[in-house]
């Protein structure tokens, strides 16, 4: 009888999975060997930063909470700051644009105000009298 695996809409697919590889840290010949795969560990991630779950709630697919929690905290907080950071740059290139962007937009809000309101201001595009948004 074969058992297939569940997959969720937080797995990585195989793609994403060959971007991540390099990132990983290197096998430590010391301690312990580990006893699921970094694949699973960090699908295990995704599942808890996607749904929001708390660790304990994690599925048996992905190996025992325990382990997908220690495999969070041994890759720390930097890990995912570094990954961001490289494929901020890294997927603009791959789809022949700059790594960094040209350009901006800022939008801007113009609100209704009550009579008492502090702030008022005219709105000429919108020939409005509003509030200012001060963020």
């Amino acid at each position: 009888m074969h058992i297939e695996k569940k997959t969720y809409p937080a797995d990585l697919s195989e793609a994403e999975w060959q971007l991540i590889i390099p990132h990983l840290p290197p096998v430590s010949l010391v301690g312990r060997p580990r006893h699921y795969s970094w694949r699973s560990i960090i699908n295990g991630i995704c599942y808890v930063l996607r749904t929001g779950c708390q660790w304990r709630y994690v599925p048996k697919e992905y190996g025992s909470w325990q382990a997908v929690y220690r495999g969070f905290t041994k890759l720390g907080l930097a890990f995912f700051q570094q990954l961001n950071e490289w494929l901020a740059v890294e997927v603009p290139l791959e789809a022949g644009r700059e790594a960094q962007p040209s350009a901006a937009v800022i939008d801007a809000q113009t609100i209704k105000a009550s009579p008492t309101g502090s702030f008022h201001g005219y709105d000429a595009g919108k020939k409005t009298k509003a509030a200012c948004a001060i963020f």
